[in-house]
């Protein structure tokens, strides 16, 4: 099958948080691999905010380290590097405080699509979105994504939801949470890989990649199990001898 790719409009996306871990294992990497699948237009800004004091060729020598590390390039694509970093900038930012965001109002492009990416901490989202407000930086061409867990209950998602709504409508917010489908894996891996793995014609090794740093091991059901390692999640049926364990 041949992926097809979606061409986009043109984009303004600041990425609020741009010097964190999040930012620099995934959001940057995951963009690297659109600029290289031919999926950026040319008119593309991507734009890290953060508290920290960096230029722009500093940010960008940041980014450049963080995708060679995370994103493993091929070699044709790690010649495409240094044209993907021409699209990126940097500003020192204060999300509670007044500096920086000048700065930040002076690089927005009004005829382009503007996303802000709110890649911190819950708490900070209401402020992010009263300071955009504040310097008029919103309007209806206007996205946020919000990410990680979105508030701890349901009183404190309400809590999110309504600081949100005060300046985005809910049609331009968009919500990305890394833990909301654990549950229902977990369901899955109990239920069918019991059955798969207890079948004599099913499916005897499987295994799900992710970039985990935490080692941690859980045992389900008694006939699957899963081992989370550095920089590898497996899942193996404990009745067939799979390297995985070892």
């Amino acid at each position: 099958m041949v992926s097809r790719i979606i061409p986009v409009e043109p984009f303004d996306l600041v990425i609020f948080g741009g010097t964190g871990d999040l930012a620099r294992r995934k959001i940057l990497p995951g963009l690297f691999r659109r600029f290289c699948a031919g999926q950026m237009p040319d008119r593309a800004q991507i734009i890290g905010a953060a508290r920290g004091e960096l230029d722009d060729a500093r940010y960008r020598t940041l980014i450049a380290e963080a995708i060679i590390e995370f994103a493993k390039p091929s070699a044709e694509d790690h010649a495409q590097i240094e044209g993907f970093l021409k699209h990126l900038a940097f500003v020192s930012i204060d999300a509670k405080g007044t500096r920086g965001w000048e700065a930040l109002e002076s690089l927005l492009r009004d005829d382009v699509v503007r996303a802000f990416y709110f890649s911190v901490a819950p708490a900070l989202f209401g402020g992010l979105a009263e300071q955009l407000h504040s310097y008029g930086l919103v309007d209806n061409n206007s996205r946020v994504v919000v990410e990680k867990p979105f508030g701890r209950d349901l009183a404190s998602a309400k809590a999110l939801n309504a600081a949100l709504a005060v300046h985005f409508n809910e049609d331009q917010v968009y919500r990305i949470d890394h833990y909301l489908g654990k549950e229902t894996v977990q369901n899955l891996m109990r239920y069918d890989l019991e059955i798969c793995c207890s079948s004599r014609y099913g499916t005897a090794n499987m295994s799900i990649t992710s970039k985990s740093p935490w080692p941690r091991r859980s045992v389900l059901v008694g006939v699957a199990a899963i081992m989370i390692r550095r920089g590898r999640c497996a899942i193996w049926c404990k009745t067939t001898s799979c390297s995985c364990c070892a």
